[in-house]
């Protein structure tokens, strides 16, 4: 019985190596198709071996805000329709009202709001000492009835010191978001049939790992375009207005009261103060003004009592016989 010489360790380990082969060449590639996919997911061949860096959990998009979860398939939907139908335009608004009766204006701008098929995303009112009522709004209404939506709330207001509307382009954008989706998801379905493959023929841990944890950076890519794409054709569909309401001061003075009892208070205030001046005045000049002037006086009797010896010295010397 002749035996068959046995495979060299080389011819052994080919078909082992082969799969991991395939899941490198596999992965680069996808790479490459992905453009915009994970940065943060790097992976070499090293002699068959394939190593991975750990990868964000799946699901673990970024936050959209300003988007009701109710709306976002109808956003998806009409912004899809537009980037087919023509240019994907984001509008707003901003607009100034000044008015007479600052809560009754805002009463009127939620009420037009709502005849729109609008809706009030934030509001912001303040009162001040007076009763004056003035307060900012962020509205979205239908981009096609944003124009009408405009007019009618200038004509809520007594003046409208401005009002703007701002046009931005994003059709391009959306087009390239959608050619994002397109490759990633391509790629996505060749990473789960690469590692049905991989554990069905080979189903080494590595080879599995590798795979998922590329996949898993794959999906987390989608969810966070995806979002993205939903939250921009989001602002086409529905334009955003900026409301600020100002009340507009009253030209009429006000007249003051007379408060006879607070003018007798003050008056009598002022006498009382009057008086304290006058006691204060004659305490000084009895201590400090009389006291001087009397030492004054003394001085100058003194003096001129001096003078006068002096004098009558002089003029009564005896006088000698003849």
């Amino acid at each position: 019985m002749t035996r068959s010489p046995a495979p060299s360790g080389r011819a052994a380990g080919r078909g082992h190596r082969r799969p991991r082969r395939v899941v490198a060449a596999v992965l680069a590639t996808g790479l490459l198709l992905a453009g915009c996919g994970g940065d943060d997911t790097s992976m070499t061949a090293s002699d068959g071996a394939v190593t991975s860096l750990p990868a964000p959990e799946m699901g673990m998009a970024e936050p959209m805000p300003d988007v009701a979860a109710e709306d976002l398939g109808r956003a998806a939907d009409v912004g899809a329709d537009r980037v087919d139908d023509g240019p994907a335009i984001v509008r707003t608004a901003s607009i100034e009202l000044v008015v007479d009766d600052g809560a009754t204006a805002i009463d009127a701008v939620v009420a037009r709001t709502a005849a729109f098929d609008g809706e009030v995303a934030s509001t912001t009112l303040s009162r001040d000492e007076d009763g004056t009522v003035s307060g900012s709004l962020v509205l979205r209404v239908p981009e096609e009835r944003l124009d009408a939506f405009v007019d009618e709330l200038d004509g809520l207001a007594r003046s409208v010191p401005f009002r703007t509307v701002d046009e931005l382009d994003v059709t391009l954008e959306l087009s390239d978001l959608d050619a994002q989706l397109e490759n990633l998801r391509a790629f996505e379905a060749e990473l789960r049939a690469l590692l049905t493959e991989v554990r069905e023929r080979d189903g080494t841990v590595e080879g599995l790992v590798a795979v998922a944890d590329r996949l898993q950076q794959v999906r987390t890519d989608i969810d966070r375009i995806e979002g993205r794409r939903i939250q921009l054709a989001d602002r086409v569909t529905l334009s955003t207005v900026y409301v600020t309401v100002r009340q507009a001061r009253s030209a009429t003075p006000v007249v003051g009261t007379w408060d006879v009892p607070a003018v007798v208070r003050d008056a009598l205030a002022a006498t009382v103060r009057l008086g304290q001046l006058v006691v204060e005045g004659v305490i000084w000049f009895a201590l400090t003004v009389l006291p001087a002037l009397a030492a004054l006086a003394v001085l100058v009797l003194g003096v001129r009592t001096l003078r006068r010896r002096r004098t009558t010295n002089g003029t009564s010397e005896p006088v000698e016989p003849t």
